[in-house]
């Protein structure tokens, strides 16, 4: 066929066509399914971040408690039977399902001590011996700061 105007097929045909017109853009919604998986794993991650968190903030509550109730430093067998109520306090706060109360002498040493196995085993003894004796042999700013490491070092 020759392109001419004498052609009238080929005129009205012409007259049919319309300028390339493009496609829409895609919308936001629904998101492509790979979306989908992202937002599963980011929901995965913030409750496993807002978990340990959680925990943190309540194991730093605890703590901050824990030092805050330990007896201000004294001479005198008062000021180590003082420490190791506001211990065994802590413990029973920290630990639900354990009953400290019940320990003492070298039961409540061994659990002092299991707790932290990185402390020293006599300095840990010297903190509970030195509350029934009459005349304490260790000085009560070391006991304090016995007291303070051991409750530090129970993580969450």
């Amino acid at each position: 066929m020759n392109p001419s105007p004498e052609n009238p097929m080929l005129q009205q045909t012409l007259q049919q066509l319309h300028d390339i017109q493009t496609p829409e853009a895609p919308g936001l919604w629904p998101p492509a399914p790979g979306w989908y998986v992202v937002a599963a794993l980011l929901a995965v991650i913030l409750l496993w971040a807002g978990r340990k968190l959680w925990k943190w903030i309540r194991y730093r509550l605890w703590l901050w408690r824990a030092q805050q109730q330990l007896p201000r430093p004294v001479a005198g067998p008062e000021y180590f039977a003082a420490l190791n109520i506001a211990l065994k306090t802590a413990v029973d706060r920290r630990f639900a399902e354990f009953n400290p109360w019940p320990l003492s002498g070298s039961q409540w040493v061994d659990f002092l001590y299991e707790r932290a196995p990185e402390m020293d085993q006599q300095a840990l003894e010297q903190l509970v011996i030195n509350g029934i004796k009459p005349n304490p042999e260790l000085n009560p700013e070391r006991a304090h700061t016995i007291a303070r490491e051991w409750l530090r070092r129970q993580r969450p």
